[in-house]
């Protein structure tokens, strides 16, 4: 078959220009009260719903939701069963995705999920971030090719310590949310180099970004950048 635009599924992130929605509104930890809290979900899910719906008429097959869909979703101030109470709205706008064909995931921010670090509280608060974002996924119905995407964490005290607490925290990580996973590289700490070989041996997929501008350039010889740049309409930059 020959190569061209319709053998990729193309999408993007979080915000959806068109339509000047983006289905992360939040607040302040301060100002998180389980009323607002409950009027911000609401907001969110109904804003994810019309993002969905343009994906669904636009041929749109790729989204990542943001990952305050859900505000302090993983955090201790958040204590509303929002799983049980919008398990409705979820099971909608998974219908919504899985009949369009559309591949949803998620990205904490680097903050929220640190694999690498050596504080034992960081280490609880990345996994409360990474299992809200798998269920966030489950909720939706997504099947296993729906991931939360995450990069490493920091590099300290050295990049092999920190490489080595990383594997220590995916070994003791329950296989369910091990598999929701996907460990990509970033664009100021680990370089695609680097992370390349690392996810397979650890029983998770990785992900490169290599056709955005980044100080930590791809493997030698990769031909994704210049595959899609050759792809790429002009003024777009793909990530």
């Amino acid at each position: 078959m020959k190569e061209g635009l319709s053998s990729y599924r193309l999408g993007y992130v979080a915000n959806c220009l068109s339509l000047g929605l983006g289905a992360s509104h939040t607040c302040r930890l301060a100002g998180a009260t389980p009323q607002r809290l409950e009027e911000l979900i609401a907001l969110n899910l109904s804003e994810l719903e019309q993002i969905l719906l343009f994906n669904e008429a636009h041929g749109i097959e790729l989204f990542r939701i943001g990952s305050s869909l859900i505000p302090f979703g993983s955090h201790p101030v958040n204590t509303l069963p929002w799983w049980k109470k919008w398990a409705r709205d979820f099971d909608r706008l998974g219908h919504i995705a899985r009949r369009s064909r559309q591949r949803l995931s998620l990205h904490p921010s680097p903050a929220a999920a640190s694999l690498t670090s050596v504080h034992q509280r960081v280490r609880d608060a990345a996994i409360a971030e990474l299992r809200y974002g798998a269920r966030v996924l489950d909720l939706l119905g997504q099947g296993p090719e729906a991931r939360v995407v995450l990069h490493l964490g920091g590099a300290a005290p050295s990049r092999p310590e920190a490489l080595d607490n990383a594997r220590r925290m995916l070994d003791a990580m329950p296989e369910e949310l091990r598999n929701r996973l996907v460990i990509e590289h970033d664009d100021k700490i680990w370089s695609a180099r680097e992370v390349a070989p690392w996810p397979g041996s650890m029983g998770c997929p990785g992900s490169r970004t290599t056709c955005t501008t980044s100080s930590s350039p791809p493997p030698p010889r990769c031909r994704w950048r210049s595959c899609c740049a050759s792809r790429r309409p002009r003024g777009a930059r793909w990530t």
